[in-house]
């Protein structure tokens, strides 16, 4: 008869607790599956906390850092007059990036190339006291730079440190006022001096008024801030679009069957323009503004008094920038045309290696319909983020292709008559991002802008 051999004490194998783990394990898979298969939440922030990272380190290993361009064909000098006869008069505002990660610049050009004005901007040098209004996760971001900026009618500086705040430097560079709120990519001025300025919050808790936004989602709003700093008005524009009818616009991202839960930058509001002063009212009156929605590839103006959507125009342009009214029934739009299928080529040197076009598109609204669209023909240009159009008082188009550093202002035969390259290290054709640009009023010129430096003792 064989001796039994006992099993040493703990080593019998518990079925239940087996079972059990087994069991947490599938159900664990099937929820991944499940949350994978149809997006739910935490697989949106996780998802895009990946495509971060990856997109860091393909930076880091392959690319140069976003704000930068290499172009061997650039050239020598900033600035280039191709046919002077055919320029628009007056000076250029240019707001851009530097080899510092935490200077940005802003000057004024004149024709002749000088630099009239300058504001050498940083945030932590602007900003004072607390940033409870900025989310920990934003104030963290290592890069804090300028997009949208103005010059008032006294010389003054208005701009955002994107996602942050808003700031009035005078001529010498002294803060005037900064306002508490998170605005970003683009500053309009009314002709009271008001600013019309677009708006941002970070929701880390549903919305009642915003069902199937699963946190944390980005808000955007209209904001209407007085010259002096404060608000006056403030418009949610996604209750507002709800409120209106075009509720199905917020939910364009979602790819899930079975639900419209939405997450992240949904709509990314990039611009915000009042109707000029003194341009004749048609389908578009004083008081409207223009609003673009990048990422539902949306444009609209609405009545701000009222709050209500007089225009809206969806699919005309793709990831558009810097929509513009050019008369009472027309507007501009700087259609990105990002068809891009992998990164942006910023380090081969070599512009359109990747065979893309941006345009200026014209946009009818009495019928909703493209006019026309305007690709640089012989120049062509493209830019994946930012970018501008400035329809000209003599029939030029000036173009901010803001990722490749470069300004180009087109006659209307296609010609290039200027040019400006934001050159930063000439030895390596490295280019920085240009977030800004616009012509000035010929009165804007070198004797005015000393004069607002004397005013403010600079």
């Amino acid at each position: 008869m064989m001796a039994r051999r006992d099993r040493p004490r703990g080593a019998r194998p518990n079925l239940a607790r087996i079972a059990f783990l087994a069991g947490a394990a599938v159900l664990l898979y099937a929820a991944g599956a499940i949350t994978v298969r149809y997006r739910l939440p935490p697989y949106p922030a996780i998802n895009d906390a990946i495509a971060q990272v990856k997109t860091v380190l393909d930076y880091k290993q392959t690319r140069l850092p976003w704000q930068f361009f290499r172009d061997d064909a650039a050239p020598a000098e900033r600035m280039v007059v191709h046919d002077a006869a055919r320029v628009m008069p007056g000076a250029t505002m240019v707001s851009a990036f530097t080899l510092d990660e935490e200077t940005h610049d802003v000057s004024v050009v004149a024709p002749s190339g000088e630099v009239i004005q300058n504001w050498r901007l940083r945030w932590d040098a602007l900003w004072q006291g607390a940033t409870a209004h900025i989310p920990p996760e934003v104030m963290a971001r290592p890069q804090k730079h300028l997009h949208g900026a103005k010059i008032a009618a006294n010389g003054d500086l208005i701009f955002n440190f994107t996602e942050l705040a808003l700031f009035r430097v005078d001529a010498c560079g002294r803060k005037v006022w900064q306002l508490d709120r998170r605005t970003h990519h683009s500053v309009d001025l009314d002709a009271d001096g008001s600013i019309w300025v677009p708006g941002l919050y970070t929701r880390h808790e549903p919305v009642a008024e915003l069902p199937n936004h699963a946190p944390n989602f980005e808000e955007f709003t209209l904001l209407h801030v007085s010259p002096e700093g404060r608000v006056l008005k403030e418009i949610p524009i996604d209750r507002l679009l709800m409120r209106e009818g075009y509720g199905g616009l917020l939910y364009l991202s979602t790819l899930n069957e079975q639900s419209t839960l939405v997450s992240g930058d949904i709509l990314h509001m990039n611009d915000a323009e009042v109707f000029p002063a003194g341009m004749t009212p048609g389908v578009f009156r004083p008081g409207d503004v223009l609003i673009s929605l990048r990422n539902i590839n949306t444009v609209l103006v609405i009545d701000p008094e009222a709050e209500q959507i007089r225009f809206i125009s969806t699919g005309r342009v793709l990831r558009q920038h810097d929509a513009d009214f050019l008369d009472g029934n027309t507007i501009a739009v700087f259609n990105n045309n990002m068809l891009l299928d992998s990164w942006f080529d910023n380090a081969s040197g070599r512009r359109g290696s990747q065979g893309q076009r941006s345009d200026v598109t014209i946009i009818d609204a009495r019928a909703d319909e493209v006019l026309s669209r305007f690709d640089g023909g012989e120049t062509p240009f493209f830019t994946d983020l930012m970018g501008q159009q400035q329809i000209l008082a003599n029939g030029n188009i000036l173009v901010t292709e803001a990722r490749g550093g470069r300004l180009i202002e087109f006659a209307p035969d296609g010609s290039v008559v200027w040019e400006y390259d934001n050159i930063l290290d000439p030895e390596a054709h490295l280019l920085g991002a240009i977030t800004a640009a616009e012509r000035l009023p010929p009165a804007m010129d070198a004797a005015f802008f000393a004069a607002a430096r004397a005013r403010c003792g600079g």
